[in-house]
């Protein structure tokens, strides 16, 4: 009669799923060596051996045979547990009551529902005093279902030494929840939404525990339960192709091996990250601050760094993510056969860059051929994917936005706190975040300190008020604070140049720059332009097709408005015209391009124009120039500039908004791409350091020259609340004009730069006293969002949490030109596999060609804007044994792309004005 418990519609009983739950919290307890009390392991045990006890409901049971079937007063499996748990018999060796309801709380909540608000405390808190009522009044039958369950779950219990006395039918809290909502019994309380958050302040404070020890125990039971639980279920519904066991691979290579292969990449075994960990051995593994020039070897300090333990790699951007990926898994495969597996690729499109990446190889190697052909490949494409999603493999390589979100606190985000505990977190260029973002990957570092994991921030760049409250927030002292070019190694690198600056204005037309542009690449020189916004890059692009009117020159526009497969093809000219490599292009060449070079793309230019930008931007687009000298000490710098960084001059009547003469640089109310006032300070100090005006870049030395008038008039004075940017930008033109040069800059004096800078803005905004002049409220974000988050806000979901962390709607379209030939491909790619389709395969060749990324704001500007037609392509598909096999599919499929009226050209991608 025990088996007759259903845990799952697959046929798998209740009794075998918590079995396979419990198996995969022993294997967790094995990777993590014991590192965590047993009290917490004991703990976890009880509650994936309570989590499904309410499955025993009928009304659940009849819905896993008959999957039609509901009920209007039903509530989740997970709330209705609590009916059968006697906590009393919960035993921990101690009298620990806290974990007791952390147990619970984390029982009732493993499978939160947007309302269970409403259940707690809303209007549906009738519906379990109703269910309460119904045992009440037929308690005989429910004693007889409590044995029943009992009875199938003694032997587990027993199994990993668990009291199966909790299991039960608890007749006081039937009773008291008969009167009185759950919300009010104090057994429990919800760990999600603002509603609740009065009452977690009030807990918290009551708790015995100090608040962190409390919440580290929460997070560690609520988390691994949701990862076992949800792994398990996982194996079960690939019938047991995956082993328990694989929930966590601890396969980790050990700094002796890794140190023993970089040997061989460098070809020396004196190598600066091997030198480092042999002085400062105590670091290896502790809370660090790396500040490293482009190109120094960041990547290869972070495996030394995080040997023998579990790495989570976070970067800003996909591209970099991805490139990050592949470099991590040709490495660790020369190092030992098979690791290469182990490496986890975790984004939005992981899936798609995986399914490409081996097509592609297969295009080129017989060996690979075998695999592309290999009808199973799509199955371990899935099950790498799984792993990735599980968070199974002992190094993920991921985007931000898979990660830092969990800060937000949305339904579930303890599964990511508990895989963050005791491991390595890489966070690479911080400085690449706008304000909120970056100070939710703050609160990140923070809780990941707090919970016993490791952080290594490395970075070319650090704003010094992310410093500060790193440091602050994590306890780390100023010699986990190492800035490279301090290193006995680096010492001589860091009097080292690479790049002549050159500042010069243009009415808004980019034309005074555009024939030294195409004189330099019909001069053989590798030509990189930056552009702020990509409607500039497309005006600019055009221009200098048809400055060049033979189109000899290589010319490439890349920005992110392409169809997936175009900027592939873009991204591999790039590469091809400019790699960062011995082995170089012959012929010149010119990309114009927008930020999606500053981190995602591993370049070597031999001259870059670029819009004003941030102090940290700047550096980031630099850092694409003259790259083969990243680490040559001496100077490197060419006689002539090879950064022009080009200035827009003042323009009555230009757009509101806009800055006018920095090109598109926004106050602190527009929505434009850069904040004026950062911007403008960083090209100030530029020219101060270009025209020695201050005999260094430091701090007190700026703030004297910011006194006098000539300097002082780019910004408003302290107190000032009328902002006009035409006059200031006025008096910057002045200031160009009056010291135009060109100067070499050195590898200390960019991190000066960027340094001061935001010292200079910290303290303006901080209000320091006497400071000279107004710098903005840039820093205001970030203050006002750490301060949100230190006070315990709450996401609604996981999807608006990542929407607070990217700050940007985005929606898939495909543009209405290219709608024909969509339907056309889609229908013909249906026939030609006989309705036999598979989604790698359709996002692969069709997807992938014809879909762009395009704000949602710009989608709903179109009235004509429509969901695509799948019945168009199913008529076209015009084979009746088909119609029924794949319209369900490809409806799913396509669900949320729209067909949009924006123009698209192959050469310019998605055009509209921004």
């Amino acid at each position: 009669m025990a088996q007759n418990i259903l845990a799952k519609s697959n046929g798998t009983t209740l009794s075998e799923h918590i079995d396979h739950v419990l198996q995969c919290i022993e294997a967790l307890k094995k990777a993590k060596r014991d590192v965590f009390p047993e009290t917490w392991w004991i703990a976890l045990r009880y509650a994936a051996l309570l989590h499904d006890v309410g499955k025993v409901n009928p009304v659940f049971q009849k819905k896993l045979k008959f999957h039609g079937f509901k009920k209007s007063e039903d509530i989740p499996h997970s709330l209705f547990s609590l009916f059968f748990i006697k906590p009393e018999f919960i035993n921990f060796h101690s009298d620990n009551e806290e974990l007791k309801s952390i147990v619970l709380s984390a029982v009732a909540f493993h499978h939160w529902r947007e309302y269970f608000p409403d259940l707690i405390l809303g209007s549906r808190s009738t519906y379990i005093k109703n269910i309460a009522n119904n045992i009440m009044e037929n308690k005989s039958e429910w004693y007889k279902l409590s044995d029943i369950l009992y009875s199938s779950l003694k032997k587990v219990a027993k199994k990993y030494s668990l009291n199966s006395e909790a299991i039960g039918l608890n007749d006081l809290y039937v009773e008291y929840l008969s009167y009185n909502d759950i919300g009010a019994s104090g057994l429990i309380l919800p760990p999600y939404t603002m509603k609740f958050l009065p009452s977690r302040i009030k807990v918290m404070s009551d708790k015995k525990e100090t608040k962190e020890t409390y919440e580290k125990m929460r997070i560690f039971v609520a988390g691994n339960l949701i990862r076992a639980d949800h792994f398990a279920s996982y194996v079960e519904d690939s019938y047991n192709k995956v082993a328990l066991q694989e929930i966590e691979i601890s396969e980790y290579l050990d700094f002796g091996l890794l140190e023993e292969a970089m040997e061989e990449k460098f070809g020396s075994n004196s190598f600066w990250q091997k030198k480092f960990f042999r002085r400062k051995k105590d670091l290896q593994g502790e809370n660090l601050i790396l500040i490293a020039p482009t190109g120094a070897g960041k990547t290869e300090f972070a495996y030394l760094w995080g040997a023998e333990k579990k790495n989570f790699i976070v970067l800003p951007m996909r591209a970099a993510v991805n490139g990050i990926w592949s470099r991590t898994c040709k490495f660790f495969e020369e190092i030992k056969e098979g690791m290469s597996k182990k490496v986890a690729l975790f984004h939005g499109d992981a899936a798609l860059e995986m399914y490409s990446l081996r097509m592609k190889k297969g295009e080129n190697t017989d060996e690979t051929l075998q695999t592309k052909d290999n009808p199973d490949y799509e199955g371990e494409l899935r099950l790498a994917i799984e792993f990735a999603r599980h968070m199974a493999n002992p190094y993920i390589v991921c985007t931000a936005d898979q990660i830092a979100p969990a800060v937000l606190r949305y339904p579930g985000y303890e599964r990511i706190f508990a895989s963050l505990m005791n491991s390595c977190l890489v966070i690479d260029e911080v400085q690449a975040y706008d304000p909120r973002a970056a100070a939710i990957v703050t609160h990140l570092i923070q809780q990941t300190a707090l919970l016993g994991g490791r952080t290594l921030l490395m970075t070319a760049t650090l704003p010094v008020f992310i410093k500060k409250e790193v440091m602050n927030r994590t306890g780390i002292s100023d010699n986990q604070v190492i800035n490279l070019l301090n290193e006995p190694e680096f010492e001589e690198l860091a009097d080292s140049t690479r790049h002549r600056v050159r500042l010069g204005m243009h009415d808004g037309s980019y034309d005074p720059f555009i024939p030294e542009m195409i004189a330099a690449a019909q001069n053989g020189k590798k030509v990189l332009v930056v552009l702020n916004t990509v409607r500039t890059a497309m005006d600019v692009f055009e221009k200098i097709r048809n400055m060049d009117g033979e189109n000899k020159l290589n010319t490439v526009l890349l920005h992110s408005r392409f169809t997936r497969k175009r900027r592939k093809e873009l991204e591999s000219q790039v590469y091809q015209y400019m790699p960062n490599q011995k082995k170089r292009y012959e012929k010149g060449c010119i990309v114009v391009s927008t930020q999606v070079v500053e981190a995602s793309l591993d370049l070597d230019a031999d001259i870059l124009f670029t819009d004003a930008a941030p102090a940290d931007s700047l550096i980031q687009r630099m850092g694409r120039v003259y790259r083969r000298y990243a680490r040559s000490k001496g100077n490197n710098a060419p006689s002539n500039a090879n950064v022009v960084i080009m200035v827009q001059k003042v323009k009555t009547g230009s757009r509101k908004g806009l800055a006018p003469g920095i090109g598109t640089i926004r106050s602190s109310s527009s929505s434009a791409v850069y904040d004026f006032d950062l911007t403008m300070l960083s090209l100030v100090i530029l020219l101060a350091m270009g025209s020695r005006e201050v005999e260094e870049v430091i701090k007190e030395n700026m703030i004297s020259l910011l006194k006098k008038e000539e300097w002082k008039k780019c910004f408003l004075v302290s107190g000032s609340k009328k902002r006009n940017n035409e006059k200031l930008i006025k008096s910057l033109n002045e200031l160009i004009s009056k010291y135009n040069c060109e100067f070499a800059v050195t590898e200390k004096e960019k991190l000066q730069w960027v340094d001061v800078c935001y010292q200079l803005l910290y303290d303006a905004q901080k209000k320091e006293e006497g400071f000279p002049v107004y710098l903005g409220s840039y820093l205001n974000i970030y203050d006002e969002t750490l301060d949100i988050l230190d006070n315990g806000y709450c996401s609604e979901s996981k999807k608006d949490a990542q929407n607070i962390f990217r700050e940007v709607r985005n929606v898939t379209i495909v543009p209405a030109v290219m709608e024909d030939d969509f339907c056309r491909e889609v229908a013909d790619w249906v026939r030609n596999c006989c309705g036999n389709i598979t989604y790698m395969e359709f996002a692969d060749k069709i997807l992938y060609k014809y879909t762009v990324d395009c704000p949602w704001r710009k989608v709903i500007q179109k009235e004509d804007s429509l969901p695509v037609d799948v019945s168009k392509i199913i008529s076209l598909i015009n084979c009746a044994d088909i119609h029924n096999k794949v319209q369900n599919k490809l409806r799913r499929w396509l669900a949320g792309i729209y067909v949009v009226n924006i123009p698209y050209e192959n050469e310019k991608g998605l055009i509209y004005d921004e």
